[in-house]
């Protein structure tokens, strides 16, 4: 899939301090970076506000893009930073060091492009397209799929914290994600085009 110039291009290294004041995070510490999409994600919402301060007392500190919902309580925790909506993508996948997320194609592109272990909660609803979308990367090993029903305060304190803590996992779940993922999907669109032209005027 074709993907954002600033995505396709994105250094997260040399963004990420960058990203950290921008969200006003501290840089010793890793961040679980949630999204459920520009309009956010009632289940993600309510369990990821429920479970924070356990996140929290792992180490690890949270952006929370919440969506524009009047329901969502923020739950007022140093290190938590919860957000209607996210116009700066590239410094929060910058910043993030695991990821929580709905499985829309182009969230599950990015990920894969970028090498960011995730949590896909593909939304229960439609024809199942997305928990299709990140089949492949989930068999890689580079993601985990938690269906939305499963994804409750339990397991994230019983599945998701531990993981968090398992450095060695996350690190090879990067590494999968990394060998599935494909960042030049623009270019090879434009020549798919391309050469559909050259064959046409032939």
């Amino acid at each position: 899939m074709p993907l954002q110039t600033e995505i396709a291009t994105l250094d997260r290294t040399a963004t990420r301090s960058e990203a950290l004041r921008h969200f006003g995070l501290a840089a010793n510490r890793p961040v679980l970076l949630v999204t459920g999409g520009s309009t956010g994600a009632a289940r993600i919402n309510a369990t990821v506000a429920e479970t924070a301060a356990d996140v929290r007392k792992a180490g690890w500190q949270i952006i929370h893009t919440v969506g524009e919902t009047r329901n969502f309580i923020d739950p007022q925790i140093q290190g938590y930073r919860a957000l209607p909506y996210c116009d700066r993508m590239d410094l929060a996948l910058a910043a993030a060091d695991f990821v929580v997320a709905r499985s829309g194609a182009a969230t599950v592109s990015e990920l894969a492009g970028l090498g960011i272990p995730s949590v896909f909660v593909p939304y229960p609803v439609g024809n199942g397209e997305q928990e299709l979308n990140v089949r492949d990367l989930v068999s890689a090993g580079g993601a985990i799929l938690c269906r939305d029903a499963e994804f409750s305060a339990e397991w994230v304190r019983g599945t998701l914290i531990p993981l968090l803590s398992n450095n060695k996992q996350r690190d090879a779940m990067s590494s999968r994600a990394t060998a599935t993922g494909i960042r030049n999907g623009a270019e090879r669109l434009t020549n798919i085009v391309f050469a559909a032209l050259a064959a046409t005027r032939a």
